[in-house]
């Protein structure tokens, strides 16, 4: 029984690159699919691979499509017309032993779901298209950083992007403190990172993949993390560094466009698992520093 996909696109392989073949099914609040969304932006991916984006909040029955009407920048799905992400995986692998998650790469000529781990397709889009995307020169994964990109990747997979989870699910104290401590200390390392590295990125002037792992965390984290996961010794503003790096890749070309504060903040705060301690289903104003308050 299979607990996830992970498919490659390649040529001569079970999944060619060919374009106007593969959709993705993302949500524009799970910050795992939002480095999705991020790559498919900045390698000029959008006329090549289709894009359906789920409903705003995670329901009872998992992750639903909807129309904009009905959330506002919603994309329902257009392949077959599912109204849950669960008969995706279903028709795919009807004995699928895993999570419904997203984000999931679709092959809509065999019908069947490619990879839904966010950091093999990242990778896929970043190199498997090249001879139709608008941006085949950027290259997210370079030959002579990979090594440091994989070293920066694990530390801010551990205390970043897993560390709010950890600490914010914690069910005993000392794993909450041990959590919360971890993240305020990777945030410190990043921020001191970014000053002794000229250039604005993580590894310099150029954009990596580690900064596009990142930034979908630290968007979130002063308007969500701070509150909702109590990651709060320390906030991505008190950080100059990094705060000026967040700054720096939201203004790059495409990425703007991939944050939508309203999905993020109606994920965390409307979504089922958040009706036992928001029951009123209070959405607060702020979103973050670099976007007006609501």
């Amino acid at each position: 029984m299979a607990t996830n996909f992970t498919g490659q696109i390649e040529e001569g392989g079970e999944f060619p690159p060919e374009a106007n073949r593969y959709h993705l099914y993302v949500s524009l609040g799970c910050p795992f699919a939002h480095r999705v969304t991020m790559v498919r932006a900045l390698k000029g991916l959008e006329d090549v691979i289709g894009l359906s984006i789920a409903n705003c909040t995670l329901g009872k029955d998992g992750w639903s499509f909807a129309t904009d009407a009905e959330c506002p920048g919603a994309i329902p799905d257009s392949v077959n017309n599912f109204k849950f992400l669960r008969e995706m995986y279903s028709l795919s692998d009807p004995n699928f032993a895993g999570r419904i998650t997203v984000p999931v790469l679709f092959d809509t000529v065999k019908n069947r779901i490619v990879n839904n781990e966010s950091g093999d397709i990242i990778k896929i889009l970043n190199s498997s298209f090249n001879k139709f995307c608008k941006n085949p020169s950027l290259n997210l994964y370079p030959a002579n950083l990979e090594m440091r990109i994989d070293q920066l990747n694990d530390m801010i997979n551990t205390g970043i992007n897993s560390g709010v989870y950890v600490a914010g699910y914690a069910t005993t104290q000392d794993s909450y403190r041990a959590g919360v401590r971890l993240v305020h200390q990777t945030l410190s390392e990043l921020d001191y990172i970014l000053r002794k590295t000229p250039g604005g990125f993580l590894l310099g002037e150029t954009l990596t993949e580690s900064d596009v792992r990142l930034f979908p965390t630290l968007i979130r984290f002063d308007p969500i993390y701070v509150n909702v996961f109590k990651c709060n010794l320390s906030r991505v503003q008190d950080f100059p560094h990094l705060s000026a790096w967040l700054k720096r890749v939201f203004e790059v070309e495409g990425i703007r466009d991939t944050v939508n504060m309203r999905h993020i903040k109606n994920f965390y705060f409307l979504s089922d698992r958040a009706s036992s301690w928001n029951p009123n289903r209070i959405v607060p104003l702020y979103n973050g520093p670099l976007l007006p308050s609501d």
